[in-house]
């Protein structure tokens, strides 16, 4: 079974959770608590969708997340891609097979690049 990895599922509950609050800004205890996301695996998580501007972080006692665009501008390839990396569902050994893989990830890619986060709730 070809699966992603944790921190994508929760990089994607996250920014769902985020995306059904906007434009609220949130906490990462907030966020972990209503996507079922460990704390410190989150907010290193958060991080990088920060670093990628798929969120907004604002520091201090008053600060929190929230989304960098509105939520029909961010897909989910984004997200997983901003934790993952460019999404390779095949090895080279398989993609030396014929074109069924390359066909079968372009599928996938293109699935998820039409899946905006605001289509997850």
């Amino acid at each position: 079974m070809m699966r992603i990895s944790k921190q994508a599922e929760y990089a994607l509950a996250g920014a769902i959770q985020l995306a059904k609050e906007a434009p609220k800004k949130l906490t990462v205890a907030q966020i972990a608590t209503a996507s079922g996301c460990p704390v410190p695996y989150l907010a290193k998580i958060f991080q990088q969708l920060t670093k990628t501007n798929i969120l907004k972080s604002y520091p201090g006692h008053n600060g929190g997340f929230v989304l960098g665009r509105p939520a029909s501008d961010i897909t989910v390839l984004e997200v997983v891609e901003a934790i993952e990396g460019r999404i390779d569902m095949f090895s080279a050994e398989l993609h030396a097979l014929g074109d069924v893989w390359s066909k079968a990830q372009e599928v996938l890619t293109t699935s998820l690049g039409k899946s905006k986060l605001s289509d997850c709730f």
